[in-house]
C-alpha cells in the first residue's frame, strides 16, 4: 500500500476534466485490484451523479463531515462498492451552504483531513474531486492531499492559471511541498500549432508534467450522460486506454518520494 495515498485532482479552473479524471482514474485503479475511494468535493456533485449516486439536499453526504460537533462516522456516509473495489463519498448542493458559512471556523481548511483520517488506511488510493475556485473547499482538498494532480488543457487561460494555483498550494503547504504533477487533458491529435505553443509556454514546468496525455474525445461526455465510466461505456476507446495508462503512472508516482 502506498504510504502517501490521498490524491487531489485539483485546479481552480473549470472544464479541464477534473471529474472525468477522478472517476475514470479511480475505476482504472479499482479494475486492477486497488481499493479506491472517490471523495466528491464539488457541490454540483458531478462525480457522484456520473457514478449513479444522486443525493437530495438533506441526504447524508460529505457536507456532514465539515463540523467538529457531532460529526458522523465517515464510514456511515460512504457508498461502498459503487463498482467493485470502488467506493464513493458523495456530495450535494448542501456543501455549498457549508462553504458560505465557514468563515468564522477555526482551521476550517483542515476539516476534511481530520474526517478522513480514520479510513485512510482502508484504501489503496483516495481521490478527491474538486470544484473550480480558490475557496475553502479547495483549501480542504489541498490540506488533505498527500499528492496533487493538476489537470491542464491546452487553452491559454488554463496555462496562465497554473502559477496562481501553485501559489495557493505553497501558501497552504509551504514552499517545500513538491508532490504535485501536471496532467495534460483534452489533447487534440491534430492541433500541431497549439501543441507547439503549449510546449513553449510550459517550459518552466516540463519536469512536472506526467507522461500520460488524456486525449479529447466525445466518448467521455457520452459516458457521463450514461452514468457509466469509460471502462463500462467504451473500454476499447482511445481515451479509456489513456486512463488505463494513467493508472499505471499514478501507481508508480504514488510510490515515488
Amino acid at each position: 500500500m502506498p504510504l502517501l495515498n490521498t490524491l487531489a485532482i485539483a485546479t481552480h479552473k473549470g472544464g479541464v476534466g477534473k471529474t472525468t479524471t477522478a472517476i475514470n482514474l479511480g475505476h482504472a485503479l479499482a479494475l486492477e485490484g486497488d481499493k479506491v475511494l472517490v471523495v466528491d468535493l464539488d457541490p454540483q456533485a458531478h462525480a457522484s451523479r456520473s457514478l449513479g449516486i444522486d443525493r437530495h439536499y438533506d441526504d447524508p453526504c460529505v457536507a456532514d463531515l465539515f463540523t467538529r460537533r457531532n460529526r458522523p462516522d465517515v464510514q456511515s456516509l460512504i457508498v461502498h462498492n459503487v463498482r467493485p473495489n470502488l467506493s464513493l463519498l458523495p456530495s450535494s448542493i448542501r456543501l455549498a451552504a457549508w462553504a458560505e458559512n465557514a468563515v468564522n471556523m477555526i482551521r476550517r481548511e483542515c476539516l476534511l483531513k481530520e474526517a478522513l483520517e480514520p479510513v485512510r488506511d482502508n484504501y489503496t488510493f483516495i481521490l478527491i474531486d474538486t470544484a473550480p475556485g480558490l475557496g475553502v473547499l479547495m483549501a480542504n482538498a489541498i490540506e488533505c492531499a498527500d499528492r496533487i494532480i493538476i489537470p491542464v488543457d491546452s487553452g491559454a487561460r488554463s496555462i496562465d492559471g497554473i502559477n496562481d494555483f501553485i501559489n495557493l498550494v505553497q501558501d497552504l503547504r509551504g514552499g517545500s511541498f513538491k508532490r504535485w504533477r501536471i496532467l495534460r487533458t483534452m489533447v487534440s491529435r491534430a492541433a500541431t500549432k497549439t501543441e507547439t505553443e503549449f510546449r513553449d509556454r510550459m517550459r518552466d514546468f516540463e519536469r512536472r508534467i506526467l507522461t500520460t496525455r488524456i486525449h479529447r474525445s466525445e466518448v467521455a461526455n457520452q459516458s457521463h450522460y450514461a452514468t457509466e465510466t469509460l471502462f463500462e461505456y467504451d473500454p476499447s476507446s482511445n481515451v479509456a486506454r489513456d486512463y488505463k495508462q494513467l493508472s499505471h503512472e499514478i501507481r508508480a508516482y504514488a510510490n515515488d518520494e
